[in-house]
């Protein structure tokens, strides 16, 4: 069932995640400790964060829209890692480690994020409250990534395309409504196939049949869902 709006997420309702990372619920207790922290910027979808193999110098804490990371072979070849929506810290782990970065980071949706220096950062380390916000962050990334191996081995595939569509309007629900919903998808047939762990031609073949069935209409990268919360009802429970 849906539960409504997760406390801390403006629209954000509770579907548990698998293939967007989750969002802590201890940021709700702790949101007044960003106020005033760092800079805001509001960015366009396709805009570059950050780059794999730079030093961390910012931290993001990423406010609104969503986030592809990706990691480049040597020989250029890209390796969707997964996706961010808002309320996750971004580069937090690299920051604690001294290393550097691992993924690139790109808005795939107009964002806003604050730009957190890592003196900044740091400075929050003796922090009890933030301290259990970044511990329940990190394992919820270790807890996701077990999540995600197991619904890649075990969930239909026609299962893995409705959970990865309701995240998505998750992040982009401003409240919650049963209006018609439009989602632009700016990814690649080839990396939604990468995310999902099935092939392309399958993957067209599962939008294809769930098209058909009424669940949605799907053109040109944008998804137009007429019922939302009646779509969320069909996600797989977990």
């Amino acid at each position: 069932m849906v539960k409504g709006v997760t406390p801390g997420a403006a629209g954000d309702l509770a579907i548990p995640p698998i293939f967007t990372g989750g969002v802590c619920v201890c940021y709700h207790d702790i949101a007044y400790k960003f106020e005033g922290l760092g800079t805001l910027h509001s960015l366009p979808g396709g805009s570059e964060i950050f780059r794999q193999d730079t030093p961390v110098d910012t931290v993001y804490l990423i406010e609104r829209g969503l986030i592809k990371l990706s990691h480049y072979s040597t020989k250029g070849r890209e390796i969707l890692v997964g996706l961010r929506r808002p309320y996750w810290l971004l580069g937090a782990t690299q920051a604690i480690q001294g290393r550097l970065r691992s993924v690139t980071a790109t808005t795939l949706s107009p964002c806003t994020l604050r730009f957190i220096t890592r003196e900044q950062f740091n400075s929050l380390s003796g922090d009890l409250a933030f301290s259990r916000f970044l511990n329940c962050m990190l394992s919820l990334e270790i807890s996701g990534n077990v999540k995600r191996m197991i619904a890649l081995a075990s969930m239909p595939g026609k299962e893995r395309v409705i959970q990865l569509i309701a995240e998505i309007i998750a992040t982009q629900m401003t409240a919650k409504s049963n209006d018609k919903i439009s989602l632009s998808i700016p990814l690649k047939q080839s990396q939604l196939a990468q995310i999902l762990g099935m092939s392309p031609e399958y993957l067209s073949r599962l939008m294809s049949r769930l098209e058909r069935n009424g669940l949605f209409t799907h053109s040109k990268g944008v998804i137009t869902v007429a019922k939302p919360l009646d779509f969320l009802e069909t996600c797989p429970k977990s």
